[in-house]
């Protein structure tokens, strides 16, 4: 993955560096955020970092290459369609599956409240969105009365 710009060498280098969030535009990261597809915290390359190890993947790298950051995210061996599912979910998300059993149900502040108590209420939505997406949750109901029941499925059956 290449992006314009460049990145000082203490971010490249340090595993545990947590950048300012400084976007090159700051409109669409305002978009994306509203999305829920980025944080706007400068937490971006310490999360990758993070989802890559616990997926069990090579740690990612960054380089200053043509202008722009260039970000390598390798990876070995053939990778299952239930092993990319599982990946592609934050790891609270996948906490939240192997503690919880068929049949519960809960809403999206118990949620938040148990297993993603340090993100915005809209991370934890958009969480909660994919697990439905993917087959591991069913939405009840609609607005403020919006409850959730965790289904049989298992990250490993995919």
């Amino acid at each position: 993955v290449w992006n314009p710009g460049m990145l000082p060498a203490v971010y490249i280098n340090d595993p545990d560096a947590r950048l300012v969030s400084r976007p090159h535009n700051p409109d669409i990261a305002r978009v994306f955020n509203y999305m829920g597809y980025a944080e706007t915290m400068g937490i971006g390359m310490w999360r990758i970092r993070n989802e890559m190890a616990q997926a069990g993947l090579p740690s990612p790298t960054w380089a200053n290459h043509g202008g722009g950051v260039l970000l390598t995210l390798p990876r070995t061996g053939q990778v299952r369609k239930s092993q990319i599912e599982a990946s592609v979910l934050p790891a609270r998300a996948v906490a939240f599956l192997r503690e919880t059993n068929p049949g519960e149900q809960f809403t999206t502040v118990q949620y938040r409240d148990r297993f993603a108590p340090n993100v915005s209420e809209r991370s934890a939505r958009s969480d909660i969105r994919a697990l439905v997406e993917q087959g591991f949750l069913r939405q009840e109901g609609r607005g403020y009365q919006t409850t959730y029941v965790r289904l049989p499925k298992s990250a490993g059956n995919g």
